[in-house]
């Protein structure tokens, strides 16, 4: 990352029946806390490809999980 990576894009596309995927919130969540504690949440911005999200409220708490942009 420190390298330039500026996007980092979080899907679920590839779920299968036997490799089930991280709910998109608990993921985005994560990923925001490790990057803020490496100093580099600044630089990086979350985008979330998910099937999960169904409603405006779900994608407002991507958004307030440290989502940059929600494509559901």
């Amino acid at each position: 990352m420190r390298a330039g990576t500026i996007i980092l894009v979080l899907t679920d596309g590839g779920a299968t029946p036997r490799r089930a995927p991280v709910h998109a919130l608990l993921a985005v969540g994560a990923i925001h806390h490790h990057l803020a504690e490496a100093g580099l949440r600044c630089r990086t911005n979350l985008v979330v490809d998910t099937a999960t999200v169904l409603d405006s409220h779900q994608v407002a708490c991507l958004f307030g999980f440290g989502a940059t942009a929600v494509h559901p």
